[in-house]
Formats: C-alpha cells, structure tokens, sequence
C-alpha cells in the first residue's frame, strides 16, 4: 500500500482526509461490485461527512467504515481504528453520504473526464448525480483501472492533484 501522506507540497490546514480514504479503497484486496468484500468477506466503504475537531466548528472529512461496524481513519497520520460507534462520539461524526469502492471510482472517473478535478467532498452529490456516474462507468478505463496513486507526491502525474476541496467547504 502506497505511503498514506502525501508530505510534499501540501497546505496542511486542508489535510489528506480524501487521498487516504481513495487509496485505501483502491488498495485494498478484493474489493469487489457496489458491496466492495475483503477476503474475509468485510463490507469496505468510503465515507463523507463532517466531524466536530476540538474548536468545534464542524469540517468536511472522510473515513472508511468496515461492516458498519469499525472505523478507519488514517487522514494526517491520524491512524484511528476503532469501533464506529466510539469514532462518532468522539468526533461527533455525521455521515452524509457512504460509497462502495464501484461507486467512489465511478465518481472519480466521471469527474475527472468533466474537469480534471476529482477529489474532494462529495457528501453533497445527488442521488440523480451518482445514477449519471455510474451509467457512465466503464471499470476497465476508470481512475481505479490505471493505478492511480493518490497519495504519493513523488508520482509526477498526481502533483497537480494533491489538494482539491469542494468549491463550497473546506477539505478535510
């Protein structure tokens, strides 16, 4: 698995929160359909919502949720493995949307073939939105299909790419 900071060249007050969460997805073995499936038979989804830091003032974040039950979240080397439910007290954590590793990479395609611009938060797409992108999705050309290194500022084709929030809120 790729290294899960992109260190170089980074604006840290906007973090890697949707870097991390896409690598991880990507990376992870055996993922498979809109119900993505570790070996062990582990649903694995990619989540976008906000959470409350210490100030208290509610950010854009994402967070892998695995079986509905545990939480990854490894944004800023954060490094949080624990059970959902510990995960949402602590950060009074708000999920808006929750996507299957077809449907991140549906997305991610969909939006890079419309602007080049594809990472950031999605809590705010549409149902209608994600129905166009997967309509749209072809896995054997998609963002996933071409090992797309999403958090390694060494690989030159992703360095325009490291930093890309939602025009209406700040990246996580």
């Amino acid at each position: 698995m790729s290294t899960p900071l992109d260190r170089k060249d980074r604006d840290w007050k906007k973090g890697n929160c949707y870097f991390v969460t896409l690598q991880f997805i990507q990376d992870s073995p055996g993922l498979i359909g809109r119900k993505p499936l570790l070996p062990d038979g582990s649903v694995v989804l990619v989540v976008h919502g906000e959470i409350e830091p210490i100030d208290g003032k509610p950010i854009k974040h994402a967070w892998i949720e695995i079986n509905g039950n545990v939480v990854i979240d490894h944004a800023n080397n954060y490094g949080w493995v624990n059970s959902k439910e510990k995960y949402y007290q602590v950060h009074k954590a708000k999920p808006l949307r929750k996507f299957s590793r077809e449907d991140a990479d549906a997305i991610l395609s969909h939006l890079k073939a419309e602007n080049d611009l594809f990472i950031g938060f999605w809590g705010n797409l549409t149902d209608d939105q994600i129905e166009e992108c997967r309509k749209s999705y072809n896995p054997e050309k998609s963002v996933f299909s071409a090992d797309t290194n999403f958090t390694d500022p060494s690989d030159q084709s992703n360095q325009s790419n490291l930093i890309i929030p939602a025009k209406d809120s700040a990246a996580s």
